[in-house]
């Protein structure tokens, strides 16, 4: 009885909706490039909605690829942060400390599960990986190593440029998703530093 009244009650309660096209494009975003599944996060400000949908698109996108150690995999790597990367591209350009701060965090997030998406494709060794095999290993390793050095460093640059915004700008650490940023960064800067 209990339960049949729940389900009553929550079947009465109104469900968001998910903003029209006409609201989606009045955030300056191209309706046919946010995914559907990414606009229930078109809220808030224009630059906070860009953030939102950038990293929604690109964790998405990530998602579902298929990917192994060829050049076609970073190629399609790449292609799908493509548009994600423009709209954080555009908050560093044009926002707010606070918005730069996390938009940067975003950017650095997207590098960073690029990098990992790739390094899962390496084939794993063991104690009795040894000859061939282990060279071939090696070598497919160093290859991807090579191939992710770029996202690396870009990651590398946005936690540098969140600390070095947070710095100039003390209102970044007085706002609560911001302050998420710096703590991110600074502790990515403290992990790369102890790995040197």
């Amino acid at each position: 009885m209990r339960a049949a009244l729940l389900l009553i009650l929550l079947s009465a309660i109104p469900a968001h909706a998910a903003p029209t096209r006409a609201q989606v494009e009045a955030y300056g975003l191209d309706p046919e490039l946010v995914p559907s599944s990414c606009r229930g996060v078109v809220t808030g400000t224009v630059m906070g909605a860009r953030i939102s949908v950038a990293s929604c698109a690109s964790k998405l996108a990530l998602e579902h690829l298929s990917l192994d150690d060829s050049a076609a995999s970073i190629a399609a790597l790449q292609r799908a942060v493509r548009w994600p990367t423009e709209l954080l591209d555009s908050v560093i350009a044009a926002g707010s400390p606070i918005e730069r701060a996390e938009a940067l965090r975003a950017e650095a997030d997207q590098f960073d599960g690029m990098v990992a998406r790739l390094r899962r494709t390496a084939p794993n060794l063991s104690w009795h990986t040894t000859g061939r095999q282990l060279a071939s290993a090696e070598d497919t390793h160093d290859s991807i190593e090579t191939a992710i050095a770029p996202w690396v460093r870009a990651a590398a640059a946005a936690n540098d440029t969140i600390i070095k915004i947070a710095n100039q700008h003390p209102e970044v650490r007085q706002d609560p998703v911001a302050l998420i940023a710096v703590k991110s960064a600074e502790a990515a800067v403290r992990a790369r530093v102890a790995t040197r």
